[in-house]
Order: C-alpha cells, then structure tokens, then sequence
C-alpha cells in the first residue's frame, strides 16, 4: 500500500460486473494484461496501482486489493474530517477523518489511529537505529495489523468514497465497529 498510495481506486459492485474510478481521472478500466482484469468478484473496495496509460481509455496496471484497515494503516497522511470527531485521534473513542484530500471518509475507534501512530513511531526508530533490534517491540504490533487486515477482507461492507459528480455525504463514509483491543471487535 505505501509504495503505490496515492495511486488509489475505487470498487463500484454491480450486479454481474465492476466499474473502477480514481479520484483524478473519474472512470478508468483495468489493462487486459492486468491479473484482476475480467474478474467480476473483488472483496476488497478499493485497488492501489503502480501506473497508469491513457490510449482508447485510461488503463490501470500492475494493480492491488487493498482492505480498508491497510489502507488506514499504510496509506498516508490522514486529516480529520471537517465535521470533527468524537475524541479525537487516538484512545477508545470513535474518530472521523478522511484521506486524499476528502475523497475518501472514515470513522473507526481511535485505537486504530493510535496503531497507526505506533507504527510510525517504531518506523522512525528503524531509520534512526537501523542496527536497532525492535523484534519484541514490534511483535504484537504485527500480529494486530495482521488479524485486523485479515478480518476486514471479504466483510461485505458498503464502499464510501467520493466520486467526481456530487456525492451523498451519507454514503462518503466508512464506519468500523467498536473495536476494544487491536485484535478484536467489542
């Protein structure tokens, strides 16, 4: 996610098929070379992609699926929503922010910005110190960034994203459950 984020694209679920949008380009198709072009199931909202040709139509290539919780994690700055928050960034109250300059919105317990925050912070050390040894500090750090990117695949949820027309900002957010510990819902 870090090394192609912004490069972000959205899901739209169709009956029989998907369509794909960026935030800069509107509708865009994934290339025939592509290993997800074709496929009509995708558990995830959003793809992160290295590149991108314009010829008949805007091609997206070398593409990933991307869960929510990693783009989260993994996928830049965040800037709390212009509608505030409940609590503010970290601790067990909720948080509303959003990501590339609004176009995507989500609310999910602070605790999982306080993660975010931890990972940057022991990353920071690793450029520091890079002889440092940080497996201890960082092995339960793994396990929650793991067990929270595999139970958000395939969850079923709604994607909330803003699209290049006007939006319902209803349907811009995506709301996490209560989660009480980095490994589990409450």
């Amino acid at each position: 996610v870090a090394g192609c984020y912004p490069n972000t694209v959205s899901i739209q679920r169709k009956k029989r098929y998907a369509t794909f949008k960026t935030r800069e380009d509107g509708k865009v198709d994934l290339h025939p070379s592509s290993v997800n072009a074709g496929g009509s199931h995708y558990e995830d909202d959003f793809l992160v992609y290295s590149d991108k040709v314009k010829s008949s139509s805007v091609f997206i290539r070398a593409s990933t699926a991307v869960p929510h919780y990693a783009l989260i994690l993994f996928g830049g700055a965040l800037e709390e929503a212009p509608n505030g928050s409940s609590g503010g960034f970290g601790g067990s109250r909720r948080a509303t922010f959003t990501m590339l300059n609004g176009y995507i919105e989500y609310s999910c317990p602070g605790i999982i910005l306080s993660l975010k925050e931890r990972i940057i912070e022991l990353i920071s050390i690793k450029m520091a110190s890079p002889e440092e040894d940080l497996t201890r500090e960082t092995r339960a750090l793994v396990d929650a960034v793991l067990s929270l990117c595999e139970q958000d695949r395939g969850g079923g949820y709604n994607s909330h994203h803003r699209d290049q027309g006007g939006y319902d900002p209803r349907d811009n957010r995506r709301d996490y459950g209560d989660y009480d510990d980095y490994g589990g819902g409450g």
